[in-house]
């Protein structure tokens, strides 16, 4: 059995402002959350000043979900519009270039979204409810 020596590793900088919540990766350095209405991509063992990408989003909108590819080449993400439309968006990794956007529910969607992202399989599974 050979061991392996880890590498040093801190904690340099707070995650967000605790509006949303924060994506990772199981097999690569990254991680994503939102801070207002940016969403913040960030390689978190790059030491190097470039470890950050920001994404613009509209006012007032607000990531249900993140996840990260398997490959860790693209993020998705799941909003709500202003109007209350739920649409998922694809991101690319090394630059932040959005590269697609769908909307997934005509519905009003109601206070909670649920999601999960399988990586192996690229499957996605939303749930939510409908407006009253």
């Amino acid at each position: 059995c050979t061991r392996l020596a880890m590498s040093s590793f801190s904690l340099l900088s707070v995650l967000g402002n605790g509006s949303g919540r924060l994506a990772g990766h199981s097999r690569y350095s990254v991680a994503a959350y939102q801070a207002g209405s940016v969403l913040v991509l960030w390689d978190y063992a790059n030491a190097t000043g470039d470890s950050r990408k920001f994404i613009a989003l509209q006012p007032n909108q607000r990531c249900a979900a993140l996840f990260f590819a398997r490959d860790a080449q693209s993020l998705l993400g799941l909003s709500v519009s202003q109007s209350g439309q739920l649409t998922l968006s694809a991101w690319r990794c090394s630059d932040g270039a959005q590269l697609a956007e769908q909307r997934i529910s005509d519905q009003v969607v109601g206070p909670r979204v649920w999601a999960d992202y399988d990586q192996e399989t690229s499957c996605l599974a939303v749930v939510h409810g409908g407006g009253a």
